[in-house]
Parts: structure tokens; C-alpha cells; sequence
């Protein structure tokens, strides 16, 4: 039997239903508020249900493994999204939770949906969550170079470093891209491999980029010979000797190199009046037969 209602009642009961229809002008949806609490009388109304947006961009909950068991998101996971009410009030991090019952598409690598519900004043309050889970290749240790040292040229050295995932060779441009840091001056450099598609995460790996170089090495008596040291890949290196007084010019001496360097059988002594004045020594790098350019062009005057 429905208790009967005094006037005084009625008008607290009326003036309820007029607040709470203005503000559920303002959303979308329905949800239900019982004014028993307020009133003491046991009556519900359906009002419109109120709109959480919930803001973290490119959001990406990253694993390890191959997907078992669906994936959930976590309460350390609220720590990067921010939810608010459709008219911009932040909700406070304890007033707010994920549906464990709305996920889909939580299965699989890929994009899934959650359910972000309010809680205390905000129950009642909803909205939808899109993230991404991926493979994190920053967790890897299969992501590999073949050596840590390249040689120097003069131009970027975009080393192509092997990136496998559980035993899976991985592609380039498809599960993952290249970044370089520092890749043209000789000293270290970083290669970044950056996770893209199904795969998130960065893993940076350093190299040295070494650079040939040639020196004088001094004797007694005004005597000298030339050493070549970081020849990296470099198997021979061809001595030209120019000397502009008597227009000479022409491979002196051809070196074999040994645990990246070499030094000229050649000793060089200038003693005559005749050859005084400057001297040139052009070094040129070779692998087998392929020229792989001038290592360093000395010059030496002779008192």
C-alpha cells in the first residue's frame, strides 16, 4: 500500500525531481535515483546517466609474453589516465574504477575496450576506455648487433641491428623502426629500435664509429716511418709518395695490415740539397681489391 504524502512533502518531493531534470539536461543515457533517501518516500525516477571522458592518448598496456589470459588494466595503470565529468570536473583517482565485467578485445594484441565507472558521488557516472596491447621489444635481449665497432665515412652509419621477439625475426618498418643518435662524427653512437604495430617499448643498443688515422713515427738521425692504426675492415694500404720538386708521384709502398694497423717497411731519410722543402704521403684504405678511400694525407718539410 503506497504511503500517503503530506503537502510539505510534496513540495521537497517536486522541487527534487525539478534539480535533478535540469542537470540531466546536460547528458546522455539512464540511470535511476531514488528519492527515498531524501524524502522518506519510497519512489524511483529515471534520469539521464552522466558522461565520464577519460583522457590518455595512445594509451598501451604492454606485455611480455604471449597472451594467455585476457589482459586487464591495472590500478597502477589509473595512474596515467585522467577522467573527468563531461563539463570538465576532474574526478579524483579513488572515485573511479574499471568494469572487470565490460572488457572486449582483451584477448589478443591489438586494441581493446573498457568500461570506466564512477564510485561514492560519482556512481552513476560512465564512460568508455580504448587502449592498445602490444609486445614490449624493450624488454628483449634478442635485440642484437653483430659487432660494436663500424668504420668511419664521413656520412651517416645506420647500423641494421637483428631484432627478434620469442624467436620471431621481426620486421623492419612493420614491427619496428630505426632511430640514430650520433652517427656520423667518430666516438659512439646509439640505434634506437622503436616498437611500431604490435609491438611498443625502445631498445637502444651503442656502437663506436672508428675512424683510420696516420702518423710519423720518428727515428734518430732526422729518419721516420708512417703507422696506420684503427684500419677497421681495411686488409691493405697503399703508401703514394709526392714529392712536387721533381714531380714524383706513385705507390712507394703497399702495407699489410695486422690487428688493425700497419707501419711502413720504408725508412725515410732526406739528407740532399736537392730534396728539401715539403713532402706529401697519401694514404689509401683498401679491401681486397675495392679502394675505400684516402685514411690520411700527411705532410712533412724537410730542413
Amino acid at each position: 500500500m503506497r504511503k500517503k504524502v503530506g503537502k510539505e512533502e510534496k513540495r521537497l518531493t517536486m522541487a527534487i525531481r525539478v534539480v535533478i531534470m535540469a542537470v540531466a539536461s546536460l547528458a546522455v543515457g539512464t540511470a535511476w535515483v531514488d528519492a527515498e533517501e531524501t524524502t522518506g518516500v519510497p519512489t524511483a525516477e529515471p534520469i539521464s546517466r552522466f558522461q565520464l571522458v577519460v583522457e590518455a592518448p595512445t594509451f598501451v598496456k604492454e606485455v611480455v609474453e604471449d597472451i594467455e589470459t585476457p589482459v586487464v588494466l591495472s590500478e597502477q595503470d589509473k595512474e596515467y589516465i585522467v577522467v573527468k565529468t563531461e563539463w570538465g570536473e576532474a574526478v579524483p583517482y579513488d572515485d573511479w574504477e574499471f568494469d572487470p565485467n565490460s572488457y572486449e578485445n582483451n584477448a589478443a594484441l591489438g586494441n581493446a575496450v573498457v568500461i570506466v565507472r564512477g564510485r561514492g558521488e560519482y556512481a552513476g557516472y560512465s564512460g568508455t576506455f580504448g587502449f592498445s596491447i602490444k609486445k614490449n621489444i624493450g624488454f628483449s635481449n634478442e635485440v642484437t648487433l653483430g659487432t660494436v665497432e663500424y668504420r668511419y665515412t664521413g656520412n651517416e652509419v645506420k647500423v641494421k641491428p637483428n631484432v627478434k621477439h620469442k624467436g620471431r625475426t621481426l620486421k623492419q618498418g612493420v614491427d619496428y623502426q630505426l632511430e640514430y643518435v650520433n652517427n656520423v662524427k667518430a666516438g659512439w653512437a646509439t640505434v634506437k629500435v622503436v616498437g611500431m604495430g604490435d609491438y611498443s617499448g625502445i631498445a637502444e643498443l651503442d656502437y663506436e664509429i672508428v675512424k683510420a688515422d696516420a702518423m710519423f713515427v720518428n727515428l734518430k738521425r732526422g729518419r721516420f716511418k708512417i703507422k696506420c692504426i684503427n684500419l677497421l675492415g681495411v686488409t691493405r694500404v697503399k703508401l703514394i709518395y709526392e714529392d712536387p720538386t721533381i714531380k714524383y708521384k706513385g705507390t712507394r709502398e703497399v702495407m699489410k695490415v695486422s690487428n688493425m694497423q700497419c707501419v711502413s717497411k720504408k725508412t725515410f731519410y732526406f739528407t740532399s740539397e736537392a730534396n728539401k722543402g715539403k713532402r706529401f704521403f697519401v694514404l689509401e684504405g683498401y679491401k681486397g681489391k675495392k679502394s675505400l678511400g684516402t685514411i690520411k694525407k700527411l705532410t712533412r718539410m724537410v730542413k
